[in-house]
C-alpha cells in the first residue's frame, strides 16, 4: 500500500464529522422537544445531549464514512477500468519495410 492511502484526506474526515454534528443535533432536538413535553427531571436534560450525540451522531458518521468509502472506491474502479493506466508499457511504433 502506498503512504497516501494510509492517511485519512480531509474529505474522508470531513465525511464522519459533518453527518457526526448533523444527526446528533437533530436527534439532540427531538430528544429535549420530547423531555420538554413530558415529565422529566432535570438530570434529563443534562444526558440527552451527549447521549444524541453518541447514538445518532455516531450512526450517521459511521454510515456516511462508509458510503463515501464505497463511492470513491467504485469511482476510481470505473474510472481505472474505462482509462487504464499505461504502466510504463512502450507504444510499438510503426515502421515502413521497404526495400
Amino acid at each position: 500500500m502506498s503512504e497516501k492511502s494510509k492517511s485519512p484526506t480531509k474529505a474522508q474526515v470531513m465525511s464522519f464529522v459533518l453527518p457526526f454534528f448533523i444527526g446528533g443535533t437533530y436527534y439532540a432536538y427531538v430528544g429535549v422537544n420530547h423531555i420538554s413535553t413530558h415529565p422529566h427531571q432535570t438530570l434529563d436534560y443534562i444526558l440527552a445531549v451527549p447521549y444524541a450525540y453518541i447514538t445518532l451522531g455516531t450512526c450517521s458518521g459511521i454510515f456516511c464514512l462508509c458510503f463515501w468509502r464505497m463511492a470513491e472506491g467504485f469511482l476510481s474502479m470505473i474510472k481505472n477500468w474505462i482509462i487504464p493506466k499505461n504502466d510504463g508499457q512502450t507504444t510499438v511504433k510503426m515502421q515502413s519495410y521497404q526495400p
